[in-house]
């Protein structure tokens, strides 16, 4: 933590962030695509890697009408769930770097069968302090693995 000349206000900053951090995981896991979007700035940037951080990322979403088609794509899941994990920011003034772990379980069931794809995700976010308000500016979800797998369900009768 940089910003350390005023202890009231720097806990407070975190926790704004780690409050930011959690609309989001919210909004995404209630289908709330719009109001996912609306925690970016105008022209935020939502990038994905999907094989992690190396190389190019799998999509890149910029500005919140497209970060919003981006969250609701998700609605190909009948549940998701994001847990929260570790998270650390560096506040300097109106700007924040930031990493939050997550682990982010997907669900879809076919007929006798359901599918889960856990993601085990690192979120590099950069912030940035706009009208009072901690926004992401940008957000690079990286997946640092992921498993899928196929249950067969029992007849529940």
């Amino acid at each position: 933590m940089k910003d350390i000349e005023d202890p009231a206000r720097a806990t407070a900053d975190q926790r704004a962030l780690e409050r930011l951090t959690e609309e989001y995981a919210h909004a995404a896991d209630r289908r709330d695509p719009a109001g996912a979007a609306s925690l970016f700035t105008e022209d935020g940037l939502l990038t994905l890697f999907m094989d992690g951080a190396e190389g190019q990322p799998t999509e890149q979403h910029s500005g919140r009408s497209a970060i919003a088609a981006a969250i609701a794509s998700l609605s190909h899941y009948d549940a998701t769930t994001h847990f929260l994990g570790q998270r650390s920011f560096d506040v300097a003034g109106q700007h924040a770097l930031g990493e939050t772990y997550c682990m982010a379980y997907h669900v879809r069931r076919k007929p006798g069968v359901l599918v889960s794809v856990v993601v085990a995700i690192r979120y590099l976010d950069r912030c940035v302090r706009s009208d009072g308000r901690w926004l992401f500016s940008e957000r690079r979800l990286v997946a640092d693995w992921t498993d899928r797998s196929e249950h067969r369900q029992r007849d529940r009768r």
